[in-house]
């Protein structure tokens, strides 16, 4: 089964840069020192970044293991609102609605595997095994 931690590691280096921001200006007051402030800063980013990240990628792998989207056809309408039609792992098509912008930004062509949000946002999801 396909599966994704990407969002874990993606989480741990954006909790590691607000953990320097904030360390570097709360060091000197808190620990008397920017070095430490950062240190802390730092450690403290990354689990709080891997924590929101694993949680995210649990989702993802939750979806991916009852449905298993994966893309068959990527067509734009004459209005310019791109239609994307996913097959799921039982073989049922889905035609969704996106917006140019979101599938080029995205990526997102025939064969990819998709994350389908609650809010029918789709996303490309980079497996463990690609």
């Amino acid at each position: 089964m396909k599966k994704t931690s990407s969002n874990q590691g993606m989480g741990a280096g954006i909790g590691m840069c607000i953990g320097v921001a904030l360390g570097s200006s709360l060091g000197e007051s808190m620990f008397g020192s920017m070095g430490a402030g950062i240190a802390i800063g730092i450690s403290l980013g990354m689990c709080v970044g891997m924590a929101f990240g694993a949680a995210r990628d649990r989702k993802i792998n939750e979806q991916l293991e009852k449905e298993g989207y994966t893309v068959s056809d990527v067509r734009r309408g004459d209005d310019g609102t791109v239609y994307v039609t996913v097959i799921n792992a039982g073989g049922e098509e889905t035609v969704l609605e996106a917006a140019p912008a979101d599938i080029e930004a995205e990526e997102i062509s025939a064969g990819d595997t998709v994350y389908i949000g609650e809010d029918g946002y789709i996303e490309k999801v980079e497996t463990d095994d690609e």
